[in-house]
């Protein structure tokens, strides 16, 4: 039986890094800055230097994305309470309701 509190294999965290910063922004670090590519509205500046750690990335997009829940929540209440012409099926990352008036 497998040890539950054992460490996930590195690779695990490559994985689960490269979703955050794309595989092939991930081989440069740390000498070399990278995007995050997500479902946002916006992206933010992201502060790096060459002594950031990934953590610090996390972060920071941590932060970005509590600032984007009162803009969510608002769409939300949109959504459910008018009828929406466009998108048809918003994702995250629209930032626009055409609604039927």
């Amino acid at each position: 039986m497998a040890n539950p509190r054992a460490m996930p294999h590195a690779s695990m965290y490559r994985v689960v890094y490269a979703e955050v910063v794309g595989m092939y922004e991930l081989g440069a670090c740390p000498e070399q800055e990278f995007a995050i590519l997500k479902d946002v509205p916006y992206l933010f500046n992201l502060s790096w230097m060459a002594n950031s750690r990934l953590k610090d990335v996390v972060q920071q997009f941590k932060e970005h994305l509590q600032k984007l829940q009162a803009f969510w929540s608002t769409l939300e209440s949109i959504d459910k309470s008018l009828v929406i012409i466009n998108p048809k099926r918003p994702s995250l990352a629209s930032s626009y309701r055409q609604i039927c008036l």
